[in-house]
C-alpha cells in the first residue's frame, strides 16, 4: 500500500518572517449630515434642465431632429483643480442626435432628465 503525501501549508513571506499584522479593530461609520444645495443652485440646475427639454421639444414640433449637448465624459476632458482640491469637466462637449439607432439611448436620457430635475426640486 503506498503512502499518502501529507501537504503543508504554505507560509506567506510575512508570517516567516515573523511580521503579521493584527487585525485592527473595526470602526463604527460615522454618517456625515447631507449638505444641502443652495435655492440659488437648484433654480439655476432646474432651469438648465427645462431649458433643453424645451428646446428638444420645440425641435420636435418643427420635424427636425432633436440634439442634446453633453459634456465629453472622457479623461480628456478632466483637469485637476489645486485650489478646490477635485477634479473639474474642462467643456468640451459631445452631441446626440435622435436617429433610428439611437432611440432608445436617447428617451434615457430624458428620462434621466426629469428623475435628476424632480430629486433636485426635492433636495433629494
Amino acid at each position: 500500500m503506498a503512502k499518502a503525501k501529507a501537504t503543508r501549508k504554505k507560509a506567506t513571506k510575512a508570517a516567516k518572517r515573523g511580521r503579521t499584522k493584527a487585525a485592527a479593530p473595526a470602526e463604527k461609520p460615522t454618517r456625515a449630515r447631507p449638505r444641502r444645495a443652495a435655492k440659488s443652485a437648484v433654480k439655476d440646475t432646474v432651469g438648465l434642465i427645462r431649458t433643453e427639454a424645451q428646446e428638444i421639444r420645440t425641435a420636435i414640433l418643427k420635424r427636425k431632429k432633436p440634439t442634446l449637448r453633453l459634456p465629453l465624459r472622457a479623461l480628456t476632458n478632466v483637469k485637476y483643480s489645486v485650489k478646490k482640491g477635485h477634479f473639474e469637466m474642462k467643456g468640451k462637449t459631445k452631441e446626440r442626435t435622435l436617429t433610428v439607432n439611437t432611440v432608445k439611448t436617447f428617451a434615457q436620457t430624458l428620462r434621466m432628465m426629469s428623475l435628476s430635475k424632480e430629486l433636485v426640486e426635492q433636495d433629494d
